[in-house]
């Protein structure tokens, strides 16, 4: 069975085909986990791990991830462990599968996430390996326009035996995938559905099951409904080599097309074909625009050959008709060669024996002449040529313009393309079919099934070769917005009919395209009026304008706001379509005097492994957010953060930060700076955050009798040593050496910190000599790490002794502003003296540190002045003299200079 788990056990369905995550904390972002499962019965055999194998990470667009992988011999769990800069969410699913499909919803675009994937108990990476990474789609900036859906050569052939092959074509189960693939892409809410050529297959008598099988399937796609009367439709055939040279009862228009083009209820092609034209070539063209778009069908395969060829004549025409629109061109044959010295796609040669009819259209250089000549702007009006035929994913750009070949419908890897357009862009992301067989085997495995290998090329080589790299299956194309489409704002603040606004905040208003600069005071006005209007863009890309007025507004009033569209352009002076206009309330609002409110999004116990950690977390105030800054530590540069919908300006601005510089290992702070529209600023910032950097082993860190221990120092016979482990995972074991005797250590444990105290008895005291202190620690996997402190000192029988010459910081310094800390180190606890002297040998201040405590230890030992004499007056410029004294006995090295000098 097929079941769906989020989050907080809320299931969203977007049936427009996009989801817009502006302004949503983590907690209200949503996972979605698909699984396909059913129950084996055991037999008594031995448990033994899963063997994870065939993970591929299918599918990223800008809020979504796909993945599958498969468990050999037995079904496991699935569960997904993934988060940005930890893997702080674990989704999981009840039951067992074989065969494990994985999605995630919800994610921010353009963001770097960490993932692992588990059946059982067996993890894909391991444990003890770095965890796979994936990144979201960026979104392009403009407006979302629509969606549609790519089936590309789907060779349908009910009845046909499956033979291992290079392509992998389960033919027994042709119906099955058609079917599922419908059922997918209405999940996505596209607008139409192109069914990219190699409809049919040559090598039979299956042509006929275009007009009657494959149009049944279809049929049940769902649409846009202002798609163009009799000449959009919810599917959209285009034709290829097979569907020209198969066998049908009459010809390929009158069985196969003809009724694919018929609106239901007529026998007619709604395109004007009749059967007579099944002898000429190249010919179901046809176009229509929707929604700015204009969108070009080709017919690129000869008619009785079958090779490939494209009708100058209409390309020419189509693009002429709409010379300043974008254009998508949807053909089944390549336009270009990709084993041509100047555009040659792979170093090894195809697996070229399924690969009939040539491997692109003959004419293809003047074909991409012709494209090239049409511009705006002096940007190409065509986005995107989108083909299959060679059965690959793959992208090539070539003089801006992108070529895009898409993979089998059902041979492998057994899926579709969906397009989601922008005024400035698209996102293209492809998909695995979720279709199943009655044993649960997914279509796409069937396919996997009957890749053969073919010459050199071996069965894996071949199978990664049609599923492509993830870039070019999945990407995003941005380009210069469409000329004449007019701007529209996507949301303000205060919103339309908000009541409480502040009553010194200003408007915010976001456009769906980069706007002009023109003019802008007087772009908005204000009903009644609050004074002088002040206008100007918050960010870069000139989307978010902030509208400032010089008078509050006053409270208990309605206020009218009006967009003038005589002034509202775009940066290619376009206008709105209309003036837009929205109105607030101010009953019971006041004064905005405090700067936003931020949280950040806790790592999982608080720890990362990550040197570069990535953060998440949101903003809020009613003036509009227009910037969050961070830092790591309380002090530093301020880095301005990413608002992870484009720009700030909402009242709720969900951001990520991330470090830009490696943090070293041990505990940290992140701090935030925030500011609201009207100006109000967290102006010291504020502590956002505290966590710890480790590594994937142990760290482990001591004092010894509370001091920092370095090669070389000596301790007391009697040393307490306190122990620090930082580990990611949960601490299993400690132990501690001195003197040859090992001792098991017992940790407290909060978060990722680990804390252990280890003393030496007075009974068993350590004589005089040289030590070595050896810490080990062991995590839960097993990793272990040791920390050595060595040489160490005792020396109890001798007399006293400073090692090193003692130092003090600041030197010189302001008393009064500072104070100077001198350091030095002890053979052995002493009695000791600090004096310290005018040049004059008069003694300003006498301390005294008694043997053990601080000052007085054996090993380091740090003692502060602030400048004061006995009398307790600040004493004047110049050099003074301090003198170390143990035990009543000046001692070598006990003697330093000290500056003073007051600014």
């Amino acid at each position: 069975m097929r079941s769906k788990i989020m989050i907080n056990d809320q299931l969203i369905i977007n049936n427009e085909g996009i989801n817009y995550y502006n302004n949503v904390p983590k907690a209200l972002i949503h996972l979605t986990l698909v699984i396909c499962s059913f129950v084996i019965i055991a037999l008594g055999l031995p448990s033994q791990a899963a063997i994870i194998t065939n993970p591929e990470l299918t599918s990223l667009s800008d809020t979504t991830m796909a993945i599958t992988w498969s468990t050999t011999d037995e079904a496991a769990s699935t569960e997904l462990l993934w988060g940005i800069s930890e893997l702080s969410e674990t989704s999981s699913q009840a039951g067992t599968t074989m065969y494990h499909y994985a999605e995630l919803s919800g994610l921010y675009p353009d963001t770097t996430y960490k993932y692992r994937v588990k059946s059982g108990t067996t993890y894909y990476p391991a444990q003890t390996q770095e965890a796979l990474t994936f990144t979201t789609l960026a979104r392009p900036s403009g407006e979302y326009l629509f969606s549609f859906a790519v089936m590309n050569d789907l060779r349908y052939a009910e009845t046909k035996t499956s033979t291992p092959s290079a392509r992998g074509i389960p033919y027994e189960y042709c119906a099955e995938i058609v079917s599922s693939e419908v059922s997918d892409i209405n999940n996505h809410g596209v607008a139409f559905t192109v069914v990219n050529g190699n409809l049919t297959e040559n090598a039979g008598i299956y042509g006929d099951q275009l007009g009657a099988n494959v149009k049944n399937r279809l049929e049940n796609l769902s649409g846009a409904g202002d798609l163009p009367s009799n000449q959009g439709y919810k599917y959209l055939p285009t034709t290829g080599y097979e569907d020209k040279t198969a066998t049908y009862s009459t010809d390929w228009l009158t069985d196969g097309f003809i009724p694919l083009t018929a609106d239901p209820g007529s026998s007619e092609s709604r395109y004007g074909f009749v059967a007579a034209d099944n002898t000429k070539d190249s010919i179901l063209n046809y176009q229509f625009k929707y929604k700015y778009y204009n969108l070009i069908f080709l017919d690129s395969a000869q008619a009785t050959s079958g090779t490939g060829l494209a009708s100058l004549e209409s390309i020419y025409g189509y693009l002429s008709a709409e010379a300043n629109s974008k254009t998508f061109v949807f053909m089944n044959f390549p336009a270009y060669d990709p084993f041509d010295t100047t555009t040659k796609d792979y170093p090894v040669a195809l697996p070229t024996t399924e690969v009939s009819g040539g491997l692109c259209i003959s004419n293809a250089a003047a074909f991409r002449a012709t494209l090239e000549s049409f511009t705006t702007s002096e940007v190409k009006i065509v986005a995107g040529v989108i083909s299959g035929h060679l059965g690959d994913n793959y992208k090539r750009d070539i003089n801006g313009i992108s070529y895009i070949r898409q993979a089998q419908a059902v041979g492998y890897p057994t899926g579709y393309s969906i397009y989601k357009v922008y005024n400035n862009g698209f996102i293209k992301t492809f998909y695995k079919t979720t279709g199943r067989d009655g044993l649960d085997k997914p279509y796409y495995e069937h396919a996997r099934d009957k890749i053969a290998g073919e010459g050199i090329l071996l069965k894996e080589v071949l199978t990664q070769f049609w599923l492509g790299s993830s870039s070019y299956r999945n990407f995003t194309k941005t380009y210069a917005f469409i000329p004449g489409i007019p701007p529209s704002v996507s949301y303000t603040n205060p919103v339309s009919a908000e009541s409480a606004v502040a009553l010194n905040g200003p408007i915010i208003v976001k456009f769906s395209k980069r706007m002009n600069d023109q003019n802008l005071n007087n772009w908005l006005t204000i009903s009644p009026s609050a004074g002088t209007i002040t206008a100007s863009f918050l960010d870069s890309d000139r989307t978010t304008l902030k509208v400032s007025h010089s008078s509050d507004f006053t409270q208990g009033v309605t206020y009218t706001a009006t967009l003038d569209s005589t002034y509202v352009k775009d940066e290619g002076l376009t206008a709105l379509a209309a003036d837009y206009t929205f109105t607030f309330d101010t009953t019971g609002g006041i004064q905005d005097t405090t700067p936003p409110s931020a949280e950040v999004n806790p790592l999982p116990n608080n720890v990362t492994t990550d040197p570069f950690p990535s953060f998440t977390g949101w903003a809020t105030d009613e003036s509009g957010v227009v910037n969050v800054e961070y830092r790591f530590g309380s002090s530093g540069t301020w880095t301005t953060s990413e608002a992870l919908d484009g720009s700030f300006g909402g009242s709720t601005e969900a951001f990520k930060v991330t470090a830009s510089s490696a943090l070293s290992t041990g505990s940290k702070q992140l701090w935030l700076r925030t500011t609201d529209g009207v100006g109000n600023v967290s102006s010291e910032g504020f502590l956002a955050y505290s966590f710890t950097v480790g590594g994937q082993k142990p760290s482990i860190s001591l004092t010894i009798d509370e001091s920092t221990i370095y090669p070389g120092d000596s301790i007391s016979p009697t040393p307490k040593v306190e122990i620090t482990v930082i580990s990611v995972n949960s601490l299993s074991s400690g132990f501690i050496t001195i003197a040859g005797s090992q001792s098991a250590l017992s940790f407290t444990n909060t978060d990722t910190n680990y804390y252990a105290t280890h003393e030496v008895s007075a009974a068993a005291a350590l004589s005089d000599g040289i030590y070595t202190i050896t810490v080990e620690a062991f995590d839960s996997l097993g990793q272990g790490s040791t920390y050595e402190a060595t040489p160490l000192y005792v020396q109890t029988g001798s007399e006293v002794a400073i090692q090193d010459q003692p130092l003090n910081f600041p030197n010189p310094f302001d008393p009064g502003t500072q104070s100077t800390s001198i350091g030095y180190s002890l053979s052995k606890p002493a009695d000791i003296t600090l004096a310290i002297f005018d040049l004059a040998g008069n003694m300003i201040v006498r301390n005294t540190y008694a043997s053990g405590a601080d000052g007085g230890k054996a090993g380091y030992n740090e003692v502060g002045w602030d400048g004061k004499s006995g009398t307790g007056a600040y004493v004047g410029n110049g050099i003074y003299i301090y003198l170390i004294i143990a035990n009543g006995k000046l001692v070598q090295n006990g003697k330093g200079k000290i500056t003073v000098f007051k600014r």
